[in-house]
């Protein structure tokens, strides 16, 4: 025999378990939602970020570039004042 308590709590399961269905679809619609939604922002902030890093990266190496073309073109100069310090007749052309 069954006491009253486990009565009362097949009772709420039963009254439960027969609530209509279509209460919830709005919820799981709404979820189904929230999840698209976040689904859409991760992928946007994935392609900003991803933006960003290649950004950052094209401006590293063209800057780096820049930097070894300006030291090349130093040591170039550097080497044609000491060429031209020790041989100071000879022809550049």
């Amino acid at each position: 025999m069954q006491s009253k308590r486990q009565l009362s709590g097949l009772c709420l399961l039963h009254s439960v378990a027969a609530i209509d269905q279509s209460m919830f679809v709005c919820y799981f619609q709404e979820i189904d939602e929230y999840v698209d939604k976040a689904k859409d922002q991760s992928y946007t902030a994935l392609i900003a970020l991803g933006s960003r890093g290649f950004a950052f990266a094209t401006n590293l190496v063209l800057s780096t570039a820049a930097k070894v073309v300006l030291l090349l073109t130093l040591e170039i100069h550097i080497l044609a004042v000491c060429h031209l310090s020790v041989n100071p007749q000879a022809d550049l052309a």
